[in-house]
């Protein structure tokens, strides 16, 4: 297998492995596999994961993805291609997004003979790994009674460093998933979060590094243009503070706004086609001041 891998990367001009796994405990091969944006990562997996099955009888594939739009996408396309894989393999993934309401779903996962797949985003996952380590969830994955004797007696067991990370509220989330009624604490008027959640949209229209790449390799780019919906819109139709900025002048009062608004805020910033986009950090997010963004944020051309 590693000499099929050097055969691949020695024809991609991509520096050799030295081994199969790099990274200790996690397997005997572990394999980074990176694609751009809009080159059918989606697709390439998922007929990945019926080719193993073919060839070698693997069944279980964990899709972990970073976050839960992505993870919608993935399952969207996991709909949209059932029909043409049952075509080539004569069979279908029995695929489902991984629920803590619905935990039956990881034991017909375990037990099920036939081509499995779990899609799960990182923070699910390490909300499960958290139930599993404090013995809040049993090896079926039921609630054990000693979750229900914490969290009467308040003495729920710390979520640690990485799942603190997470996003404020983070107690009311895992709360929630065995009470829905907590949910309600976190709307208002029964559609407005009242979660200070801040979204920047860097919108440049089109597959940019898709279209540097093209450009780079002597092609004329093609298909790297979007089309895109009005984002101010669906965010203000959902209950969102939101404004689209078009010119570079108005961004540090837009900004301003977007970062002192109470609830939920959405800025959709339009920026030159053939510009990064925008890179933000927590440091850069806290120097944010009035007077400063500018300096510390790329200003859009338009």
């Amino acid at each position: 297998m590693l000499e099929n891998l050097h055969s691949v990367q020695t024809s991609a001009g991509v520096p050799l492995s030295k081994s199969l796994s790099k990274i200790d405990g996690l397997g005997a091969v572990n394999l980074d596999i990176e694609m751009e944006t809009g080159t059918g990562k989606t697709y390439v997996y998922i007929k990945t994961m019926f080719e193993l099955n073919k060839l070698y009888g693997w069944s279980k594939f964990i899709i972990v993805v970073p976050s839960i739009a992505i993870r919608e996408g993935v399952a969207k396309s996991f709909r949209m291609l059932e029909e043409h894989f049952m075509e080539q393999y004569g069979k279908k993934t029995r695929w489902f997004v991984y629920n803590s309401s619905t935990l039956n779903q990881l034991d017909q996962f375990s037990q099920d003979a036939g081509l499995n797949a779990m899609i799960i985003n990182t923070q699910a996952s390490r909300i499960m790994i958290y139930l599993e380590d404090n013995g809040y969830v049993d090896d079926s994955g039921n609630i054990t009674p000693k979750y229900h004797a914490d969290l009467a007696a308040e003495a729920l067991v710390p979520y640690g460093e990485k799942l603190a990370l997470l996003a404020d509220g983070i107690t009311l989330l895992i709360n929630s998933i065995f009470d829905p009624s907590l949910l309600d604490s976190m709307t208002e008027n029964g559609a407005k979060t009242k979660f200070p959640v801040k979204i920047l949209v860097a919108d440049n229209r089109a597959l940019a590094f898709v279209k540097w790449e093209m450009e780079l390799a002597g092609l004329t780019p093609s298909e790297t243009n979007l089309v895109n919906p009005d984002f101010a819109e669906v965010a203000t139709a959902i209950g969102f503070q939101a404004e689209t900025v078009t010119k570079p002048e108005d961004l540090e009062e837009a900004m301003k706004r977007w970062l002192s608004s109470e609830g939920p805020a959405l800025l959709s910033v339009t920026s030159d086609t053939d510009a990064a986009s925008f890179s933000f950090s927590k440091e850069l997010m806290e120097k944010a001041a009035p007077g400063n963004v500018v300096s510390n944020f790329m200003v859009p051309g338009v």
